[in-house]
């Protein structure tokens, strides 16, 4: 597994997908922070402002439409470079190659991830001012956000390689669509793409709207729902990752 780790890593040098995990997050922080300065902040301070702009927006838009673009640019890449007929040569077993890719991705997500960090910690410097950053409270978000993320990854990479990068980006905008409609449902744990933004609610104190809740007795402020939601997303991109590999396998066959 390893090595088809490092296969897919080399291939993807010199590649549009290595710059893309840095421009999106670096050019979204710095946007979403300018934006934020003629928010009013109506007695929230600054940094809670732009951390609810920030991580409402990444969440719950912007992550599941980069995950969708690299998944769509992994695959193409693929096609290029001989459709895994070269793997296949080497007599490596189909599902190791799906979740090889797979493990890339997610590695890919996770550098996005760190220069997420780092350039929010940067421009909010710059942009906003002083004030004392909430560093813990950056990283946890963070942190959630790619680990709740996990599970949309073989949703994606599945209907990139099955159908292509257009169907790809319908699905990842109507996965944005059905989280914003099921946030505030009981079952909101068992759709993907809304996990991350409704664990955002407890971290960041962000509402559905996008706004800061000032109400401490809001139902959305529950953190007991940041364990539920972790452990959803796990189980998820488990399942997801071995039906799409067992696909993958059948489908390699033919």
């Amino acid at each position: 597994m390893l090595r088809i780790f490092q296969t897919e890593f080399i291939k993807s040098k010199d590649t549009f997908v290595r710059w893309l995990t840095a421009i999106i997050p670096i050019f979204c922080v710095w946007l979403l922070i300018f934006i934020n300065r003629s928010v009013k902040m109506n007695g929230v301070s600054k940094w809670d402002m732009a951390l609810c702009l920030l991580f409402n927006w990444w969440s719950a838009m912007l992550l599941p439409l980069t995950i969708a673009l690299i998944c769509s640019l992994v695959n193409s890449q693929e096609k290029k470079s001989g459709n895994y007929r070269t793997l296949r040569l080497h007599y490596i077993s189909p599902a190791n190659i799906w979740i090889g890719k797979i493990f890339i991705i997610a590695f890919y997500m996770f550098v996005t991830s760190v220069i997420f960090l780092v350039a929010t910690i940067i421009a909010g410097r710059l942009l906003i001012g002083g004030g004392q950053i909430p560093l813990n409270k950056i990283i946890s978000a963070i942190a959630v956000i790619w680990i709740t993320s996990l599970a949309i990854i073989p949703v994606q990479l599945f209907i990139s390689t099955w159908k292509g990068t257009a169907l790809s980006i319908v699905v990842a905008t109507a996965g944005v669509v059905l989280a914003v409609v099921t946030m505030t449902t009981k079952l909101w744990y068992l759709v993907p793409w809304n996990i991350a933004p409704r664990l955002m609610c407890p971290i960041v104190r962000v509402n559905v709207n996008g706004l800061y809740i000032k109400n401490s007795a809001n139902p959305l402020l529950d953190k007991s729902v940041i364990s539920l939601g972790i452990i959803s997303a796990l189980c998820m991109f488990l399942v997801f990752t071995l039906i799409t590999s067992f696909w993958f396998s059948r489908r390699e066959v033919k």
